[in-house]
């Protein structure tokens, strides 16, 4: 999957689950995720749950790294490292 795809289904997930209503434009790449509050921790193990069942991924508890999931950019960069693995 492009790098492309890959971000901008990542970036749907989160306008769509955790900032309905919000202006797509203000959620960047490198916009702070967890320590802004947009994601909580419940929300984390559902994100991590739609990466998993949408891109064909697995993630260890100990490969889960909240600084890894914390911007748009880290997420595609965690994915893309997992896809490469396989």
């Amino acid at each position: 999957m492009a790098e492309v795809e890959l971000k901008a289904a990542i970036r749907q997930y989160i306008l769509d689950h955790h900032l309905q209503g919000e202006d797509p434009d203000a959620l960047a790449d490198d916009t702070p995720l967890m320590t802004s509050g947009i994601i909580d921790s419940i929300g984390t193990l559902k994100l991590i749950n739609f990466i998993e069942s949408s891109f064909a991924v697995e993630f260890m508890p100990r490969e889960i790294k909240l600084n890894r999931l914390e911007t748009v950019e880290g997420i595609c960069s965690a994915v893309q490292t997992k896809l490469t693995q396989s």
